[in-house]
């Protein structure tokens, strides 16, 4: 068996199952994941290789035609990344927030918050051993890392805990919202996950056809459901009934599907319109909830860009990752 993969031609014809199933071993994805990657960048192995690997973007067309950029996934050690590089604001908040799942939106007060700031773009990183934080996405570090002999995050970090740490089934494993589209980067020449108004799904409490806001929702599924998934336009779907734990009620969607290599889960991404923030231009990401290992108490981390001027009043704590000073130097 050995041998048979390593003499795999460079080539991948879509035709041969045989060829397909051998190189998404290597590339460690589904088939329809190699077919996919074909479609877009043509049966060159090295090709479809780098794709696989260069990770997702994800584009909306906005109210006037124009795609715009919204998200970029990509890959990282045991785990995948979520940010949005697309939007020139680079002073954002960061917080952790406890969950009172009994309050409605927006009723925890700031002054139970834990607030941060950044001077650069951030990425959400997921690491499928059950630690989640926010990490540097642009030029500038920030604090990030987790400290295994105290067992806590460097920076803003969530570890979680159980048999299965990473395992969300009572909604969305995190999610982004875009207001003010028309001033983020035009697609190009990229290619990327292309979301029309006809892909948006109605969500009965917050979302309207008049709203111009966007809210991306992405569930983690097991690998196993790929199976049922199916190619569409290029597009891959997936047909699922979720529960949301916050909205209480049971729905069927078609879900977009995200494969990462190497990851025993894959995500599915749906998108709603969600009303404007005061016709502000911005992004938020919102992480999952978790408690950690003898807590009980449930917290949740997340970021917004522009930084509201608000937050100065709450004594934010700096995450940027300085350089050292010169010796000698006060």
């Amino acid at each position: 068996m050995t041998k048979i993969i390593a003499d795999l031609p460079k080539t991948v014809d879509p035709a041969q199952s045989w060829l397909v199933d051998g190189w998404a071993a290597r590339f460690g994805v589904s088939s329809d994941g190699v077919r996919q990657a074909i479609n877009i960048v043509g049966r060159d192995s090295s090709k479809v290789r780098k794709h696989l690997n260069d990770g997702v973007r994800i584009a909306v067309r906005d109210s006037s035609g124009v795609l715009r950029l919204g998200a970029r996934l990509t890959t990282c050690n045991g785990g995948f990344g979520i940010s949005v590089p697309y939007h020139s604001a680079k002073n954002g908040w960061l917080y952790k927030s406890p969950y009172f799942y009994g309050r409605g939106e927006g009723e925890t007060p700031l002054s139970e918050f834990t607030h941060y700031t950044v001077n650069d773009h951030v990425k959400l990183s997921l690491h499928m051993e059950g630690f989640v934080q926010f990490s540097g996405a642009g030029g500038k570090p920030i604090i990030s890392g987790f400290n295994k002999e105290l067992q806590q995050a460097k920076g803003l970090g969530l570890k979680m805990h159980g048999p299965s740490p990473m395992l969300i089934t009572t909604g969305p494993l995190f999610t982004v919202t875009l207001y003010g589209l028309q001033e983020f980067r035009p697609l190009g020449t990229n290619h990327a996950e292309i979301f029309e108004p006809s892909d948006f799904w109605h969500h009965p409490k917050f979302s309207g056809p008049e709203d111009t806001a966007y809210h991306l929702e992405f569930f983690m599924f097991p690998r196993s459901l790929l199976v049922h998934a199916s190619i569409d336009q290029g597009n891959r779907l997936l047909k699922k009934e979720i529960e949301t734990f916050k909205s209480k009620f049971r729905f069927q969607h078609e879900f977009r599907v995200i494969e990462f290599p190497g990851l025993d889960i894959f995500l599915g991404l749906m998108i709603c319109r969600f009303p404007e923030f005061q016709g502000e231009s911005g992004y938020m990401i919102a992480g999952p909830g978790t408690a950690g290992p003898g807590e009980e108490q449930m917290y949740g981390i997340g970021a917004r860009y522009p930084c509201p001027d608000m937050i100065a009043e709450h004594n934010p704590t700096c995450l940027d990752l300085l350089p050292p000073r010169p010796e000698g130097e006060a």
